[in-house]
């Protein structure tokens, strides 16, 4: 979360006033540059800016202008230079502007990895229940966030993706025409069913 707070003026005479939103495109402009001149090309890093929120009138310009955003990485050793990186950008950036800034950054979820042994068990299970052909195990990791993923650290486990689409639902997570087929749930709950069933019958 930033706030850039500059001074409010007229648009005729910006001279007058402090330009919150000529800073915070400056600023989400900087934001870019951290992945791309800070961060290894080899460790998967995202930066997105998904808020950007300042002003009412064509003639006036804001005195504030709000910005909100997620990082997103593989690599727990990036959270911190992210972190300090992202305070860095806003502070130097706001200051050259005659700006003002408030920073928020709060730590998200680590990386959620699976167990190879519970993996295969519910792999193998989904294969029988749906047919080999509609079971992917080898995705790419996916930058989702997800708190499973401290339970992931203190037991080994599995967290699986159920596919909830058909031919008529294609839309993705988060997007604004999403939906699911209801069918997919009596699927998922036969699936963790079977899954729990085998664990306890082969621990």
């Amino acid at each position: 979360y930033i706030k850039i707070i500059g001074k409010s003026g007229h648009a005729s005479v910006p001279h007058y006033a402090k330009d919150s939103i000529l800073a915070a495109a400056q600023t989400l402009l900087g934001i870019q540059q951290i992945v791309s001149r800070q961060v290894d090309p080899h460790e998967a890093t995202v930066i997105s800016v998904s808020s950007i929120n300042g002003g009412t009138g064509i003639n006036v310009l804001p005195e504030k202008v709000q910005m909100a955003g997620t990082t997103r990485y593989f690599k727990q050793e990036l959270q911190s230079h992210l972190h300090s990186s992202l305070r860095q950008m806003v502070s130097g950036i706001t200051s050259a502007c005659g700006c003002e800034y408030e920073f928020e950054y709060h730590n998200g979820y680590e990386a959620t990895v699976n167990s190879p042994r519970y993996a295969e068990l519910v792999r193998s299970i989904a294969a029988v229940q749906l047919g080999k052909e509609k079971v992917f195990s080898n995705l790419l990791p996916a930058m989702v966030s997800e708190d499973f993923s401290y339970y992931l650290k203190h037991v080994p486990g599995c967290y699986f993706w159920l596919g909830c689409g058909n031919e008529n639902i294609q839309s993705s997570l988060h997007s604004s025409t999403f939906d699911f087929d209801e069918k997919a749930m009596a699927v998922g709950a036969a699936l963790m069913a079977d899954a729990v069933w085998s664990f306890i019958n082969t621990e």
